[in-house]
């Protein structure tokens, strides 16, 4: 099925990005996670501001947007110029360009989108609710990258040192409960300094984005104490949804990842 939103994105065939319309609010279903730069460029086209964004994934998708593909164009030159071949890819994206875009998810890596769309205007600020780093090891507040301090406007609240009384942690069991939430969104005012609670947060334009790897535990689709949730459902701008088949086929095989209905 291909994106049918306005004349602009009419061509975009190529992409198989389903679509659909529940309650009024745009539904995104794609493939790999980094073709949520095109629905993203869809919805933050149609406001005066870019929207803010909150993702829930296993991994913080936070590499530098281009960083992979400018690495192999360089081949063994330093960094320096993989980071100007980086930046040129860059700069020719345009939300304006429907060619540009096309382009641009051709060689994103399904890890640079996040990077991609604050750089150029498409996602204001990004709240990333995740398991684990790129590498696979825990995250640390404020630690979640050697260069964090050239990604402004990018959060990732720890949550790997919150547990139950069981033992559990809360992201693998509870992710979508109002205990784990109310935590993220103080460990996320603590990073801003100011508070802001999910109320606050739905206020503003912003994207529900979901990947499916972030799915650990069957317990987490029964939560009851969801009213946050809820309500992030309720007043997103628009909802994206990346099925990464090859990462929740992985995931299936870790001990602790047990979701085999997805």
């Amino acid at each position: 099925m291909r994106v049918v939103v306005g004349d602009f994105f009419e061509r975009l065939v190529i992409y198989m990005i389903n679509s659909c319309q529940i309650n009024g609010k745009n539904i995104y279903i794609v493939d790999v996670h980094n073709e949520v730069l095109i629905p993203w460029v869809v919805e933050r086209n149609k406001l005066t501001s870019a929207p803010n964004l909150i993702t829930f994934d296993t991994h913080t998708d936070t590499r530098h947007a281009f960083l992979m593909q400018a690495g192999k164009d360089a081949g063994n030159h330093d960094f320096d110029t993989i980071f100007s071949i980086r930046m040129r890819y860059l700069d020719s994206l345009n939300r304006d360009d429907i060619e540009s875009v096309k382009s641009a998810v051709r060689i994103l890596y399904n890890d640079e989108h996040i990077v991609a769309a604050l750089e150029k205007d498409i996602i204001n600020k990004a709240l990333v609710e995740c398991y684990e780093s790129q590498g696979g090891y825990p995250i640390n507040m404020g630690d979640y990258y050697e260069d964090r301090d050239n990604k402004p406007n990018l959060y990732i609240p720890q949550t790997d040192d919150l547990y139950d009384t069981n033992g559990n942690n809360l992201f693998e069991v509870s992710m979508w409960e109002d205990e784990f939430l109310n935590k993220v969104f103080e460990r996320y005012s603590d990073m801003i300094g100011r508070k802001i609670s999910v109320d606050d947060f739905i206020k503003e334009n912003y994207i529900l984005d979901i990947d499916l790897d972030c799915f650990r535990n069957l317990s987490v689709v029964n939560s009851k104490n969801d009213s946050y949730i809820k309500k992030l459902f309720k007043n997103a701008t628009a909802i994206t949804v990346a099925k990464e088949f090859e990462y929740v086929k992985f995931l299936r095989g870790c001990p602790k990842f047990c979701v085999n209905s997805l």
